[in-house]
């Protein structure tokens, strides 16, 4: 994966980032779509179960403002 990034890095160096954005993948955004479907069902839409983690906090530490 480095070596395609460092690929892509050298291309837009050398063509200019109008020629690299016109050489898209056309494809990309519905395989992209597509992963992100498949992390959705594998992982659920809290995939980091950020919302107990808050929960958590706000029981050990309380509700707080802003100006606090």
């Amino acid at each position: 994966m480095v070596e395609a990034l460092v690929d892509e890095a050298e291309k837009l160096v050398a063509e200019g980032v109008e020629a690299r954005l016109a050489a898209a993948d056309a494809g990309a955004e519905a395989e992209a779509e597509a992963d992100r479907r498949d992390l959705l069902e594998a992982k659920g839409s809290d995939a980091n179960a950020s919302e107990s983690k808050v929960e958590l906090i706000r029981k050990k530490y309380g509700e707080r403002s802003e100006a606090s």
